[in-house]
């Protein structure tokens, strides 16, 4: 879980994979040749996408029932 203190002084949480959600939204407009550009998406753009999207993937379990550790 990534955790960010926020200036009121509560903490924004965010789940491993919903990042990994948010990384492969974010490299899904990865090349600019849908825009009139020359930068072409890679090769293995399949591969790599699918990797971006499970990179998290083992997080799953855990938070579903997250737990603190003793030091907070």
């Amino acid at each position: 879980m990534i955790v960010r203190p926020m200036p009121s002084g509560q903490l924004l949480c965010i789940h491993q994979t919903s990042h990994a959600l948010m990384a492969v939204d974010f490299c899904r407009h990865w090349g600019n040749c849908h825009a009139g550009g020359d930068f072409a998406r890679p090769p293995l753009y399949s591969a790599v996408m699918a990797g971006i999207t499970l990179h998290d993937n083992g997080w799953s379990e855990w938070e579903a029932a997250p737990q603190l550790r003793e030091d907070g």
